[in-house]
């Protein structure tokens, strides 16, 4: 009994062992012919055939009808050899080979990879690396935020290829539109082009924000900051205001600034006046001493008095067009202080606004400098050079004036508290008289009231 259920069992273990090679050997040769077996598959096969559950030579005949998608290296060989691989049949393997190892590589970024149209995983630390088909491939590589790389190679079986993507970031577009003209445009300081246009498209940004200025002549030019989202483009409009500065002849700005003074007809008037005040003297060089004094003034076209009380004393000085000539109390006679007030009462004469004024109506070049806000106008001659400084309004706040030939000097003349004096009349209240060489000096005339209505006599003007 027990030597029929040996015998029994002994069958049934063979016809098992038999149905398990059978479904083995028909599950190889149901698959699609075309796939190529891959290195497990060989070594199986071979443990089937070696065991005599698969007929002999079947590996072989199998590996010759649809090749290997692995290299041979020569790991690989020497194992095949241990497992009594003939050379004929490595040969076989290695003729058969119907795959390449392909390696991707994608910087800065991983990125996911797709051959064929189809996923074929990720990069791990910006390397990917598979066996693949040989033959044309189609390779793109991916990843968020930059652009997509699409590569086509023709790959030889049994080949180590590598290919290496350089991930750009995505990019974008800003349009940017010029009103109310055609405009010059910078991108970050830097010209767009060499010719003005309306409508201005950049294209290849990357996302972020852009310093856009627009330029035009005669228009004050304007800027904004504009962010790029790639791959979209952003659209913007930058409006430019007229400049009026720009567009401002030097004699407009002369013109303006008489204006802003008075009709030219009392400007002219308003140099034949009497004022009264005080006159406050800080000197440098020290010499000349610190002063203040009542003060009557009278003046005409290059005609000039003044009539001083300092400390209860009298002194006059008066300027008849040619000549300074000056008396009174002895003790000023000579001083540095007394050649001061004649020198000095020369420029404010010449300096006067209604003097001055009138002096370049003609045969004057003129410029303009500065800027909307702080225009400035330069007067100049042969000789002379005058420099008007301006406010917003073109009322003039200071006068510099430069002798261009010997002996040369330069004296600054500054403007205050404009009063209006009649209708279509204003004149500064306060004048002070600079030297620019010697800035410790200031020599300063507040009027109590300026009287344009007097009638003078030549007479008036001899101390």
């Amino acid at each position: 009994m027990n030597l029929l259920m040996r015998a029994r069992f002994i069958r049934v273990l063979a016809f098992s062992t038999l149905l398990v090679s059978i479904s083995f050997f028909k599950s190889y040769s149901q698959e699609d012919k075309l796939r190529p077996l891959s290195w497990d598959q060989v070594i199986q096969l071979w443990q089937e055939e070696s065991a005599n559950r698969l007929p002999r030579n079947r590996t072989r005949q199998l590996v010759n009808e649809r090749g290997v998608d692995f290299i041979l290296d020569s790991r690989r060989e020497v194992e095949l050899r241990g497992r009594n691989f003939s050379s004929e049949f490595i040969n076989d393997i290695r003729r058969q080979i119907k795959t390449a190892m392909l390696t991707i590589k994608c910087e800065p970024v991983d990125c996911t990879v797709q051959i064929n149209g189809e996923s074929a995983g990720t990069t791990l630390r910006s390397e990917w690396n598979r066996s693949v088909f040989a033959g044309p491939l189609t390779i793109e590589v991916s990843a968020p935020n930059v652009q997509s790389v699409t590569d086509k190679i023709e790959i030889a079986p049994g080949l180590n290829i590598t290919r290496s993507f350089r991930m750009k970031p995505l990019q974008g577009g800003l349009v940017i539109d010029c009103e109310p003209t055609v405009c010059f445009l910078l991108i970050g300081g830097v010209s767009s082009g060499t010719l003005p246009q309306r409508r201005w498209e950049m294209k290849a940004l990357e996302s972020g924000e852009y310093d856009v200025e627009a330029r035009a002549e005669g228009y004050k030019s304007e800027a904004g900051k504009f962010r790029v989202t790639a791959p979209q483009t952003s659209f913007a409009t930058l409006r430019m205001e007229v400049d009026n500065w720009s567009r401002l002849t030097a004699r407009q700005l002369f013109d303006r600034m008489s204006q802003a003074i008075g009709d030219d007809l009392l400007i002219k008037a308003a140099v034949t006046s009497k004022s009264s005040g005080r006159m406050t003297l800080a000197g440098d060089p020290p010499g000349i001493g610190n002063w203040k004094a009542q003060l009557i003034e009278i003046t005409m076209h290059g005609k000039q008095r003044w009539d001083l009380q300092i400390a209860g004393r009298s002194w006059t000085v008066a300027v008849d067009g040619t000549s300074v000539k000056s008396k009174g109390d002895k003790r000023y006679s000579g001083t540095e202080f007394g050649q001061e007030l004649e020198n000095s009462i020369r420029l404010f004469s010449s300096l006067r606004l209604p003097s001055i004024l009138t002096a370049i109506q003609s045969g004057f070049l003129m410029r303009k400098e500065g800027s909307e806000t702080e225009p400035r106008l330069v007067v100049e001659s042969n000789l002379d050079r005058y420099t008007f400084s301006l406010n917003g309004t073109y009322i003039p706040q200071k006068l510099l004036h430069e002798h261009l030939t010997v002996p040369r000097a330069r004296e600054e003349m500054e403007f205050g508290e404009y009063r209006r004096l009649q209708p279509g009349l204003r004149l500064p209240h306060v004048m002070i008289l600079r030297y620019p060489e010697r800035p410790g000096h200031a020599q300063t005339l507040e009027f109590g009231s300026i009287d344009i209505t007097v009638v003078l006599k030549e007479s008036s003007f001899k101390p």
